[in-house]
């Protein structure tokens, strides 16, 4: 009985030391994506300050985001064997720095440097956090697990901009770089007391993560990825001016704004994480049609603090689920590499991040708001045109 009781009580602890893992790998990709999403609701402050344009300011999210796209890969299989939890403290490490530095600098040059550091600290605490939910809960367990590292990237995707708006507006933009690299040396300590070491088991080949892209299911969820984000950030890396311009709203109202858009798409992350383990395409296809409305009430809508107001509250739930979706989908096309999978699906991921935004400030820039809102619309059309040609692929192989 007591030999019962007692290996009844070693589950027990390994059950809850592998769920204060999944709660500092889910903080970790909060701070990490939020450290990239903050200068979005601060490119105003910033352009300002440093006296650039909307455009380059835009590099602010457009360099970490195409830094982590050519890196997740690499690490991935540079790292080998070696244990993820050296990696990953590493990399909390170097994103306090990147923080500092980014708080601190009075040259935009090296202002970018430090969102370059940003950009490696993305690619590889996203790519590694998101395929340890099988090695640190029960099978059972793992799609929660996912969804909850995961609802990481949904909240900070969401909340990382009103959270910069809020901080910066009360204590500057660099006060908003300082709290987050308070919050990311948190984080490195979360991750060294609740991760357990964490070595690989096998050493994946650069070969094996280009092979991976003949599986159809998979390219196609991929380019769904790229469209779907791609979209997103033409049009949310502006969100500021755009909502100031059309619905002439004060700071207050805005920072209001975004914070019910990141509370709804918190909200989003766990309806469309659980929806998206049983629907999958029907789950990405909502999600699509609800961002393609959005856009289209943009254009179309005389925007009111209160229409603005639905639309941010649709937005946010609907954007809020397509991480965790996308991640769904992409692990369902693999069966084994879910390491490469997931490095793949991050890779596209941030280069949608920083296409998306490059085109937006150019589009932005040199021709109007409006002209990005029908680019971001047309994206979102090929997106669902690569959900309808999934169906059919999957239709023929019944």
């Amino acid at each position: 009985m007591s030999s019962m009781a007692s290996i009844f009580s070693k589950k027990t602890v390994e059950h809850r030391r592998g769920w204060w893992a999944i709660i500092a790998l889910s903080l970790s990709t909060f701070a990490v994506v939020t450290t990239e999403m903050l200068p979005v609701g601060l490119l105003n402050p910033i352009r300002d300050d440093f006296g650039i344009s909307t455009g380059l300011s835009g590099f602010m999210v457009v360099i970490p985001a195409l830094i982590a796209a050519f890196f997740s890969p690499i690490v991935v299989i540079g790292a080998g064997k070696q244990d993820r939890k050296k990696i990953l403290l590493f990399l909390a490490f170097l994103l306090v720095v990147a923080n500092i530095i980014s708080a601190y600098t009075t040259s935009i040059y090296l202002l970018f440097i430090a969102r370059t550091i940003v950009g490696f600290c993305i690619g590889g605490i996203w790519a590694f956090a998101g395929g340890l939910a099988l090695r640190l809960v029960s099978e059972k367990s793992v799609a929660l697990a996912t969804s909850f590292i995961f609802g990481g990237v949904a909240a900070a995707s969401v909340l990382g901009i009103p959270i910069g708006v809020y901080i910066g507006d009360y204590i500057g933009w660099r006060g908003a770089f300082i709290v987050m690299a308070i919050f990311s040396f948190i984080v490195f300590v979360l991750l060294f007391f609740c991760l357990p070491s964490l070595p690989s088991a096998s050493s994946p080949l650069f070969s094996a993560f280009f092979i991976q892209f003949k599986n159809t299911q998979l390219a196609i969820g991929l380019l769904v990825t790229f469209f779907l984000v791609c979209a997103h950030f033409m049009v949310f890396t502006y969100v500021r001016p755009l909502l100031q311009t059309t619905a002439h709203l004060s700071n207050n109202t805005l920072v209001l704004l975004l914070f019910i858009y990141g509370i709804s798409g918190v909200i989003g992350n766990f309806i469309f994480g659980i929806q998206a383990a049983k629907r999958l395409i029907l789950s990405v296809s909502v999600i699509l049609i609800g961002i393609l409305t959005v856009f289209l009430g943009f254009i179309f809508l005389v925007l009111s603090p209160l229409t603005a107001t639905f639309m941010m509250l649709i937005w946010g739930l609907m954007y809020g689920g397509v991480s965790v979706a996308l991640m769904i989908w992409i692990m369902s096309t693999v069966s084994k590499g879910l390491e490469l999978g997931s490095s793949a699906y991050i890779a596209i991921f941030n280069l949608a991040i920083a296409v998306g935004a490059y085109l937006g400030g150019y589009f932005v820039d040199g021709y109007s708001l409006f002209i990005t809102l029908i680019i971001a619309i047309l994206c979102v059309l090929f997106a669902l045109i690569g959900v309808g040609f999934s169906c059919f692929k999957q239709q023929q192989r019944r």
